[in-house]
């Protein structure tokens, strides 16, 4: 009897691994953004404290979804089914231009942060803002 179950132990193990190597190779291409941030934030320049808070920034908004469905569920009982698919149709209806304007912003900053480091050592009120922005932004 012991050798049975001895056998039966280790085809579970296999089977657990076997499940846990299928799992992490499926959900391996989306931690490639969460590495990219990672780098992002070590070569920032920035202190460690910093770090860590912009990788917490940034898993807060990976998880915000989720976590606004799991209040929306919580909080609007019955009427929580309706509240998703309003907002679902509404995001599947308004993507592209919701999409757009976060890239618009995301643009706009990055190129502001271009001109700015172009002005900053330059005279006059406009080497003034630029270092002044550049500032803010690196600390």
């Amino acid at each position: 009897m012991q050798g049975a179950a001895c056998r039966l132990l280790a085809r579970k193990a296999h089977s657990s691994a076997l499940l846990g190597v299928t799992i992490t190779l499926i959900e391996l291409p989306t931690a490639f953004p969460y590495f990219a941030a990672i780098a992002a934030v070590l070569a920032s320049g920035v202190g460690l404290g910093r770090q860590v808070l912009l990788l917490v920034l940034y898993n807060v908004c990976f998880v915000l979804p989720l976590l606004l469905t799991i209040v929306t569920l919580a909080v609007a009982g019955e009427q929580a089914g309706r509240i998703l698919a309003s907002a679902r149709d509404l995001l599947q209806r308004y993507w592209p231009a919701l999409l757009a304007g976060v890239a618009l912003l995301a643009g706009g900053f990055v190129t502001l942060l271009g001109v700015t480091g172009l002005a900053s050592g330059g005279h006059g009120a406009v080497g003034r803002f630029s270092r002044r922005f550049r500032h803010l932004v690196h600390h």
